[in-house]
């Protein structure tokens, strides 16, 4: 119970982050909208001449303040601040989030120890049979078959075990 009350304050901020992360994600996508706009706004108004009465969303209709660079340049600015905050927040997210190459070597190195540990069950299982001298009756084979079930479940129960806690721990 303890343990779930400590994660707890953990997981809320790992939300708050990631809410963080993605509200400056939506600000920078509405920057970069705004710079667009204004952007091909100031490139069509600089081929075309200057209408005095005109909808400011219209883009074919150019103002005298569509011809200044000095909006495109503080648009400019608005998407370069906000990729820097896109950046500061995510290298300071300490989060879950994974990089693929170490998930790859992860995987791997799961799918190594499973193959490895296929390999000792079966040695186990050989081995076993040597120990007992059991007979080749149905007897002595429902023993084995017995036998081994219980031990590859103990097996199983302590790599099972043994590799959650390696994920949770290392992750």
């Amino acid at each position: 119970m303890a343990q779930s009350n400590n994660t707890q304050p953990q997981i809320q901020k790992e939300i708050e982050a990631r809410d963080q992360i993605m509200k400056a994600d939506i600000k920078l996508m509405n920057d970069l909208n705004d710079f667009n706009k204004k952007y091909a706004k100031y490139i069509n108004c600089n081929n075309s001449s200057i209408s005095s009465s005109c909808n400011p969303s219209d883009l074919t209709c150019c103002t005298a303040s569509d011809k200044n660079i000095s909006n495109i340049l503080t648009a400019q600015n608005t998407v370069n601040t906000d990729l820097d905050s896109i950046n500061k927040l995510i290298t300071g997210y300490k989060g879950t989030i994974i990089n693929p190459s170490v998930y790859e070597n992860k995987h791997q190195q799961i799918i190594r120890n499973s193959k490895e540990s296929h390999m000792l069950r079966r040695e186990l299982d050989e081995k076993l049979k040597e120990v007992y001298k059991l007979n080749t009756t149905n007897t002595a084979d429902s023993v084995i078959q017995h036998d081994s079930a219980m031990y590859k479940g103990i097996f199983f129960t302590i790599l099972v075990t043994s590799v959650i806690y390696l994920t949770f721990t290392k992750l």
